[in-house]
């Protein structure tokens, strides 16, 4: 089954439309550049002008320092830390050493 273009009324007005735009493209790019132009001007006000003239209360759901909660994060960085340090003074084999290569080494020294 076929669908005739030239039948749809909306699609024959949409191809006329870019047609024009085609033809007319010094114009159809100055009218976009405005068009462009226009909202980014409406955001710029949207968020550097109205929005700081609108009092916004941030600090009304604020909820109060809770000095428990505080102490045992406090507690569990603390424990993390020893942890960490402990890793650091271990002394780890060498995976690439002969066992005997070891002690040979020492006593050639």
């Amino acid at each position: 089954m076929k669908i005739d273009i030239k039948k749809i009324k909306f699609l024959k007005d949409l191809k006329r439309f870019f047609w024009f735009l085609g033809q007319n493209l010094f114009l159809s790019c100055l009218a976009f550049f405005f068009l462009a132009l226009i909202f980014g001007a409406f955001i710029f006000y949207k968020y550097s002008i109205w929005l700081p003239k609108k009092e916004i209360s941030v600090f009304q759901d604020f909820s109060p320092f809770q000095r428990n909660v505080y102490e045992n994060i406090l507690k569990t960085w603390q424990q993390k830390e020893e942890k960490f340090k402990e890793a650091d003074s271990k002394e780890y084999l060498n995976p690439f050493k002969k066992k005997g290569s070891a002690e040979e080494s020492e006593e050639g020294e």
